[in-house]
């Protein structure tokens, strides 16, 4: 291996070649090997052909002289260093030079040995150091490219010094921001906060990490993290990156998981249905039967009746009950139809009533309607009636006997109806109606005739008419009875 220094000489003069060459000679520490060049065209050939690890150029040579012999050299030179050798009327010239990565300029007279070897040998060093510095900014650079976060570093008083950031991230701002201040191209809030935020970093040369919005053309509103760094004792880097996605992944994680523990207490609360709600009337309606079974030829006829009344009452309670279990279990598992149509909505009320009424007429409680002749409504038959028939069930179950409900209606002037179910009962407090439409909350209690009730049918209710997009809320006082009230649409929305 060739561990000689390849040096290329361009210079015309014989004599301070000959001194060139007499002066590397003499050195025994700096092994070196010399191609001399007469001419700039010879030695840009020699360039094209060979490889060198220094050149030592003269300015003035017969086919070009001063700045330009320099800059064709460096042009062709590539990545090696050049080192100018000059006589004093060229100091300026070899300035120029320098100031375009030339790594020395050596005047001839008075030149030694020691000074010409540690010169090549300080370029050749500070080339390499150069280079290896050059190669690592150009990492540097790739790496800071390849992330996509933001960089900027500004002035103790806010002035951006310099960024890293496409014209798209920048709010309101076409051009380069360097030179400006951030109250400038900014709202008072937001240059507020990065001000008190640059004072800390300075003063106490800790980290600040802080989250902020921003308004961005085309964008909206975007979410950004900061971290922000001193660079020195007036000037800060910060970091930013965009968090509106992780925000948005955030948002629908927390929506996931409430829908996932509001799913967990619906299967609670079925489970706790099936489990007791359920298991009580069938255990009332065992204990009936039984009762006739072994007791039949000593029963009489009255008794017969009340048993009869009772287990009557006791089929009807777990036939709605089983209604809303298998309505519900559809509904979650989105299997439930949904088809609009326009009906006259005293109609459609006399028809789902019927069972309700029997029911109502046996506890002795009037059922009162307020209707408008003619009005309509854009509704899913099925869902508006069991709607209506869980309302006005319930307002039967909490009203004592001789007690009064009454079911009006009446046009809002938004292309809505709506409809109330009101009654004389029990009423309830506070509490009770601020959980009635939670299914994880303990609201059941029991009717005014020890009737069970589950709660279940006014979870159907609210999404029934929300389906529709309806609203429903209850009006109530504890002793003062109910009111539950809904809207419903008059008109197809699709048709305005």
């Amino acid at each position: 291996m060739d561990n000689n220094c390849r040096i290329l000489l361009i210079e015309d003069d014989p004599a301070d070649a000959m001194l060139i060459t007499e002066l590397l000679n003499k050195t025994v520490d700096f092994p070196h090997k010399i191609e001399q060049r007469l001419t700039l065209s010879s030695a840009l050939k020699a360039l094209r052909e060979l490889e060198f690890d220094i050149i030592l150029s003269d300015m003035g040579l017969p086919d070009s002289k001063g700045y330009q012999t320099f800059e064709k050299v460096s042009q062709s030179a590539h990545d090696t260093p050049v080192i100018i050798l000059t006589h004093l009327s060229d100091e300026d010239i070899a300035m120029k030079a320098m100031q375009n990565n030339a790594q020395d300029y050596l005047f001839k007279t008075g030149l030694t040995t020691t000074f010409l070897v540690k010169a090549i040998k300080f370029a050749l060093v500070r080339h390499s150091l150069s280079k290896a510095l050059k190669e690592s900014e150009s990492k540097a650079k790739v790496l800071i490219d390849a992330i996509p976060d933001m960089m900027f570093k500004l002035s103790r008083d806010g002035e951006y010094l310099d960024y890293k950031a496409a014209t798209n991230d920048l709010a309101d701002q076409t051009q380069s921001i360097i030179g400006k201040k951030i109250r400038e191209i900014t709202t008072t809030e937001f240059a507020d906060l990065i001000d008190e935020k640059i004072i800390l970093t300075l003063q106490t040369g800790q980290m600040q990490k802080f989250e902020y919005q921003l308004p961005i053309p085309s964008q909206g509103i975007i979410e950004f993290e900061a971290r922000m760094v001193a660079s020195g004792t007036d000037e800060i880097i910060a970091i930013v990156r965009n968090i509106t996605k992780q925000k948005q992944a955030e948002a629908e994680i927390k929506h996931k998981n409430e829908e996932l523990l509001k799913a967990n207490a619906e299967k609670d609360k079925f489970f706790s249905i099936i489990a007791h709600d359920l298991r009580s009337p069938f255990n009332g309606f065992l204990g009936l039967t039984k009762i006739m079974a072994d007791d039949l030829p000593s029963l009489t006829l009255n008794e017969i009746q009340e048993i009869s009344v009772s287990m009557r009452n006791s089929a009807n309670n777990l036939f709605g009950l089983l209604e809303n279990l298998l309505e519900w279990s559809q509904m979650r598992r989105g299997k439930t139809s949904f088809k609009p149509e326009l009906l006259v909505l005293k109609s459609a009320i006399t028809e789902i009533m019927q069972f309700v009424s029997d029911v109502a007429n046996k506890k002795g409680v009037e059922i009162r309607y307020e209707i408008p002749y003619g009005l309509k409504v854009y509704a899913d038959l099925n869902m508006i009636g069991s709607t209506i028939r869980n309302l006005t069930t319930n307002a039967v179950k909490f009203t004592t006997r001789g007690g009064k409900i009454t079911i009006a209606a009446n046009q809002m002037p938004n292309s809505f109806v709506e409809i109330s179910i009101k009654d004389t009962g029990i009423g309830m407090n506070k509490e009770i109606m601020d959980n009635l439409f939670f299914l994880d909350k303990q609201t059941n209690r029991r009717g005014t005739d020890d009737e069970p009730s589950t709660g279940l049918g006014l979870m159907l209710c609210k999404e029934f008419i929300e389906k529709h997009g309806g609203k429903i809320w209850v009006e109530s006082m504890e002793g003062n009875g109910s009111t539950f009230r809904f809207t419903i649409p008059n008109l197809n929305p699709s048709n305005g």
